[in-house]
């Protein structure tokens, strides 16, 4: 909370971020060869780990994710096989 100078919550990641991408309710994290999905609660008092995808190595974070709240899409690069 940037009012209260307050920490709501700490997430710890095993690598460096790249990226971040929020919408309503849903926060991604991109590493260099993992995206994260974490849900997040509407009054911001809770996330949660919902998904996690390892990729190709991606430094630059490269991913989208759909705004239309009826949509739940989210494009990277694809998973590491």
């Amino acid at each position: 909370d940037d009012i209260a100078c307050v920490r709501l919550w700490e997430i710890r990641l095993p690598s460096p971020v790249a990226a971040i991408f929020a919408t309503v309710g849903t926060l991604a994290v991109v590493l260099e060869e993992r995206i994260a999905v974490y849900s997040v609660s509407p009054d911001f008092s809770s996330v949660h780990l919902e998904r996690s995808v390892e990729t190709f190595p991606n430094p630059d974070g490269v991913c989208a994710i759909s705004r239309i709240p009826s949509s739940a899409v989210m494009a990277f690069l694809g998973p590491r096989e």
